[in-house]
């Protein structure tokens, strides 16, 4: 999910398609045109269908089974890694990685920048780097992949990119390790905001189940323990709380954020969030103007968590933008909700319940 597009693997991940936004290419028809509804993203043939998928801000990324890691859309501050920093309307192959002596283990993307975890324990990373978030000891931009400052010593199990940051929970010890701009405590998750352009291992008190950034603001489920967020709360027009705990004042250190239940998923936005308890019961807070937030028909912000709106059926997967959302159900039916052009063929300010996209 991007800023103002979206896209879907279908058939098993031998195809993609994306709508929305195109003015950078965004949904790699080829085009430079907004599309209303689902198209083809061209240039993925041959190889082999889509192992790993990601969008951020303006540019997306695919990791073939073929071994190829492909991006496109906007290539200012070197996002796609292919050593240029233009535009493009179709997929392009990121420099040194094609499968040949190292794998893609994960994928994640920030407003601008990009990160994969290899196979062989290395993080890459290429993008802009004003705050540090490429993690390689330096705040200077990399238009192709570049090793992080240090290892971070084992496999990683989840990786997540924000704004000016970047994390990795390790699949061992299930600790978090940060990097990049610290200015709500991000990265450290100790009340101190200078940045770290290495990765800095957090102290949360103890191993982590669930690890989500967006925009400048983390959540983390403790193992057997509470949903804890913090950083930045508000947006300017208007300010709106996101962290959850209530406020619309910075938070700088982990605070529990209280939901009525354990926590099975989670996913954030920019500017809100969405978790589905161990029940099924859906709750949302944060940014809520277009109703990507609640899709119940509201539009008033929540500044704590609020149940949701229904789905109409039980949902397989779900991801959340800038101001949009949009629902996988089991009954393989695509609902998306916000602002814009949400795929149903229309281009709308607010759409604040679920309607269908047809793929």
């Amino acid at each position: 999910m991007g800023q103002n597009f979206a896209c879907a693997t279908i058939n098993g991940g031998t195809a993609l398609k994306c709508w929305g936004s195109n003015n950078l290419g965004q949904c790699g028809d080829g085009t430079f045109q907004d599309r209303l509804t689902p198209t083809s993203v061209i240039g993925l043939d041959g190889g082999g269908g889509i192992k790993l998928f990601a969008s951020g801000q303006g540019h997306s990324c695919a990791f073939m089974k073929s071994g190829k890691l492909k991006c496109w859309g906007s290539g200012s501050y070197g996002r796609l890694g292919n050593g240029l920093q233009v535009k493009t309307s179709t997929p392009v192959d990121v420099l040194g990685i094609d499968g040949t002596s190292d794998a893609v283990d994960l994928l994640a993307i920030g407003e601008a920048h990009s990160c994969v975890s290899m196979m062989s324990e290395k993080v890459l990373c290429w993008g802009n780097n004003d705050r540090g978030q490429l993690g390689d000891g330096t705040k200077t931009q990399r238009s192709s992949p570049v090793e992080l400052s240090q290892s971070l010593g084992g496999p990683v199990e989840t990786l997540a990119l924000g704004q000016y940051a970047s994390c990795a929970k390790m699949r061992a010890t299930l600790f978090v390790k940060c990097w990049g701009h610290n200015g709500f405590s991000v990265v450290t998750a100790d009340g101190t905001t200078a940045d770290k352009p290495s990765p800095f291992t957090q102290d949360l008190g103890g191993p982590v189940r669930l690890l989500r950034l967006a925009g400048e603001r983390i959540c983390v489920t403790l193992v057997d323990g509470p949903l804890k967020c913090w950083g930045i709360n508000e947006v300017g027009y208007p300010r709106t709380g996101n962290v959850g705990e209530g406020t619309k004042t910075a938070v700088t250190t982990p605070t529990e954020i209280r939901v009525d239940g354990p926590v099975a998923r989670l996913e954030l936005g920019a500017f809100n969030a969405l978790a589905i308890l161990d029940d099924g019961t859906l709750k949302g807070w944060g940014y809520n103007a277009y109703g990507q937030a609640l899709f119940d028909g509201t539009t008033a912000e929540a500044l704590t968590p609020t149940t949701a709106g229904s789905m109409g059926g039980a949902i397989a997967t779900f991801a959340i933008g800038d101001y949009m959302g949009c629902a996988f159900l089991t009954t393989n039916v695509l609902k998306c909700y916000g602002r814009g052009i949400i795929g149903d063929g229309q281009d709308r300010r607010t759409q604040a319940t679920p309607a269908v996209v047809r793929l």
